[in-house]
């Protein structure tokens, strides 16, 4: 279709100006005459120098004037001078008040249209044919007008409506076929598919043209039949030419559209290509050429889009968006790491004096980032200094030291950027606020937090700049939490918070607020400081998080219903949040302290059907339902649960322990043959861990407990060996370590190996004395285990010598100070007594 405003203007020319019918006088001026064949030739120019020759002819002759100034007129508006045309359209009203009073009407129209204010065109249109009576040509020009400015509202449905009004009244006219054409495209436009494609085969039969081809092509591309589209637009294409064609050209820019829609990249660009051919005017060329760079861009074509842009340059220097084409080439160029040529693109805007300054400032700002990305820091300081130097004022010229500043802070210069941002304060006004928070920010990077700090309460006091203040506000409790004034950091938060509601770090300080009161064990304060937080930012991606931990500030709190509301929140508002899965299993725990066994399992169910795509919470699942099992005496299915961990979850981070608590199980069973096996196994995946030494104990103890049970020495030699491997450990604990050692003092004793076990034993009394210096909270269990041992050993012997040993023992536990029930004194006299010591 073509381009419905230039109907309108050239109906409106083909009456007023072209016609022969008018008065002679008018017609005899050469210079009129001139103008309209410069207009029909489109040399819209040379048309407004005859025009305005002959309104300077026509002296004072009001009807001559006023078709002066409607022949300007109709030429600026034909040209897109839409400016210029509104003016002199108000020196027309001004000057000639009474005269083309409709005509005045109609061309403030035009401009409205050009100026896309189409609902302001449509009511004056309305306006129009509710208080005058128009008749002939400017009645069809009115319709036109109207119906264009409905459809370019996307109101089609009333634009059929007004087309069929312009159809009916211009019979035996040009407009009859014209609007029956555009009103089948309004029916197309408002999805009204059926009727115009029925209306579009009756005006097919009687008229076939080139205009309801084009009419055939929109109803394909709203029909979405996209190949057929494209194979009768090429058959189009190859009948006519790639030249000027308004019709066409309105035509692939919205096919475009749709093909972009459809995400057919190739289809748009094609399209758009041969609209830049179409393209009725420069203006159309210009704006083609801008969509299909976007288009390329949008396809990541680059390399093609690089290629427009060159053009585009090239063809239109002077346009007034050439500055912003030359932008988008230099970011294009440093997207596809051709950094070379997108320097030589961006010094060339640098150092182009025709360039406005501001662009020209923006160049060697987005040159020093190019720059700074490559890690070409040298190169990007002296970009910076291009905008220190020419600049123009503080706010241009001391953003480059700022940004500058900016960049000694990203390789980590932080003296060098502190100095230069304490200049900037100095020196600057305008930056100076932003500079001394840089400042503060370089000193809490380097750890300098009390001068960081003194620095932000000094700002707090006297800074004016309120977005500035803001983030030193937030700063400020930062750095008090950094120097362990908890308390103070906490409370500064809160007044963060209250201070700046809106502000994008609110959230951050209200969650570290209620952070700090939980590390300092203030249960109740930090369950409303979260619960605070979720109030306020229930979409925050920490919201999860802050419920998680408001379970356990109130678990933690003795709360225990509150916690376990918690646990259902989230998976009511959450499901998908790790901190869901994690609060579910905290409760599975919960439920599983308090014997209620029904219940845990019941939720274990509801996470393994839940979450059934995700191996390691189906692998916990598993570990907890075999772990009640366990408890409650369901042994056999406790190990076919952890047998399909073993074969099917072998990745899932609960295998070890899972190892382990088969061997726990099948102990519990007797069956310590079998638990050794998984014992072994856990204690290869995490050496040295407190896994590691809670298997090897066992291992040691079920070897310990199958010697006894079958007397062969390979059971015993096995756990002495378990017992040596597991003191080798570096993170055994004392009490472990006691333990340990008297199980293999008793080992050696079961080999009759007295002097090994005695060895052991007073190993065990010695280091219990050790380790007590240490951790006073040790129990001394094994200590007087291995002592009773020791003296039962040396008793035996029956010597002066061995019952003197004896009594060493019990002198260690009294002064020792251990309770056992026995009086160490009685028992000392007995001895000696009994052997004459």
């Amino acid at each position: 279709m073509r381009n419905l405003f230039y109907i309108i203007i050239a109906a409106w020319l083909g009456v007023a100006v072209f016609t022969v019918n008018a008065a002679p006088a008018v017609l005899v001026n050469r210079s009129r005459q001139l103008g309209v064949m410069a207009f029909k030739k489109a040399d819209y120019r040379q048309a407004v120098d005859f025009f305005q020759q002959y309104m300077n002819e026509v002296g004072d002759d009001n009807r001559k004037l006023a078709d002066a100034y409607e022949c300007l007129i109709a030429t600026y508006i034909r040209n897109g001078d839409i400016k210029i045309a509104g003016e002199t359209l108000d020196n027309f009203e001004q000057r000639l008040a009474g005269i083309s009073l409709l005509r005045k009407k109609l061309f403030r129209a035009d401009i409205l249209l050009l100026e896309k204010k189409y609902r302001q065109a449509a009511d004056l249109y309305e306006a129009v044919l509710a208080t005058s009576i128009v008749e002939g040509e400017l009645y069809f020009q009115l319709l036109s007008g109207l119906a264009f400015s409905q459809g370019k509202q996307e109101k089609w449905s009333r634009a059929a409506e007004t087309y069929a009004i312009l159809e009916n009244a211009g019979k035996d006219s040009g407009w009859q076929l014209e609007s029956r054409q555009l009103g089948i495209e309004a029916l197309i436009m408002d999805g009204q598919l059926a009727a115009g494609e029925a209306l579009l085969k009756k005006v097919e039969a009687q008229n076939s043209s080139m205009a309801t081809v084009r009419l055939k092509l929109l109803l394909l591309i709203k029909q979405k039949k996209y190949a057929e589209f494209i194979r009768v637009y090429r058959t189009v294409v190859k009948k006519i030419k790639l030249q000027q064609n308004a019709s066409m050209y309105d035509l692939n820019n919205r096919a475009a559209k749709y093909f972009l829609i459809a995400n057919d990249i190739a289809g748009a660009t094609m399209l758009l290509n041969d609209a830049w051919h179409f393209a009725p005017t420069g203006f159309d060329r210009k704006k083609t050429m801008r969509i299909l760079i976007n288009t390329y861009v949008r396809g990541d074509q680059k390399a093609k889009a690089v290629k427009v842009a060159e053009k585009y340059i090239e063809f239109y220097k002077d346009a007034a968006d050439v500055v912003e084409v030359r932008f988008q080439l230099a970011r294009l160029l440093h997207e596809m790491n051709k950094s070379d040529d997108a320097e030589m693109v961006y010094q060339n805007l640098m150092s182009d004096k025709a360039v406005p300054l501001k662009s020209r400032l923006a160049a060697a700002r987005e040159l020093a980032v190019l720059f700074s990305s490559d890690k070409r820091y040298d190169l990007a300081e002296q970009a910076l200094d291009f905008i220190y130097q020419h600049g123009t004022g503080d706010t241009d010229r001391y953003e480059g030291r700022f940004m500058t500043g900016k960049l000694y802070m990203l390789q980590g210069k932080y003296s060098e950027a502190t100095i230069l941002f304490k200049d900037i304060a100095k020196q600057s006004p305008v930056w100076r606020d932003r500079a001394i928070f840089q400042q503060i920010e370089c000193l809490s990077v380097t750890k300098h937090y009390q001068e960081a700090l003194k620095l932000a309460e000094s700002a707090l006091t006297d800074s004016k700049d309120s977005a500035t203040l803001k983030h030193i506000a937030y700063n400020r409790a930062f750095i008090l939490e950094r120097l362990g004034r908890l308390k103070d950091a906490r409370n500064s938060y809160l007044d963060f918070v209250r201070k700046y509601p809106g502000s994008e770090n609110a959230p951050t300080a209200l969650f570290a607020a209620a952070e700090i009161a939980y590390n300092g064990r203030n249960f109740a304060m930090a369950a409303e400081l979260f619960a605070d937080f979720v109030r306020k930012y229930r979409d925050n991606p920490q919201a999860p998080s802050a419920i998680y931990k408001r379970l356990y500030a109130n678990y933690f709190g003795g709360i225990d219903e509150a916690a376990l509301k918690d646990a259902d929140l989230l998976l009511k508002n959450y499901p998908k949040s790790k901190y869901t899965i994690a609060a579910l299993f905290w409760k599975v725990d919960w439920l599983r302290e308090h014997r209620k066994f029904s219940e845990a399992v019941t939720l274990l169910k509801l996470l393994q059907e839940k979450y059934k795509q995700d191996g390691q919470t189906s692998a916990q699942v598993l570990y907890e339902l075999a772990t009640i099992n366990g408890v409650t005496g369901k042994l056999d299915q406790a190990i076919e649960q952890l047998k399909i961990i073993f074969n099917k979850y072998t990745d899932s981070s609960v295998v070890s322990e899972a190892y382990l608590l088969a061997g726990d199980t099948l102990s519990r069973s007797g069956k310590y043959a079998e638990a050794i096996e998984y014992y072994s196994r856990g204690a290869r995946l995490r050496p040295d861990s407190t896994l590691e030494i809670s298997c090897r104990g066992r291992l040691g103890d079920c070897n310990f407990v199958l010697f006894n049970k079958t007397a062969d020495e390979k059971y015993l030699d096995n756990a002495i060996a378990e017992y040596n491997a597991l003191l080798k450990l570096k993170s055994l604990t004392p009490a472990m370590r006691g333990q340990t050692i008297f199980k293999l003092g008793r080992s050696y004793e079961l080999q009759d190996n007295n002097d090994q076990a005695l060895k052991c034993y007073k190993e065990v009394i010695l280091g219990y004395q050790l380790d007590l210096k240490n951790a006073p909270e040790l129990g001394p269990i094994w200590a007087v285990k291995s002592a009773y041992a020791a003296i039962v050993i040396y008793l035996k012997e029956g010597t002066p010598e061995a019952a003197s040993k004896a009594i060493d023992i019990y002198k260690t536990l009294q002064e020792m100070n251990i309770k056992t029930g026995e009086d160490f004194s009685r028992l000392i006299v007995e001895i000696e007594n009994k052997y004459k010591l």
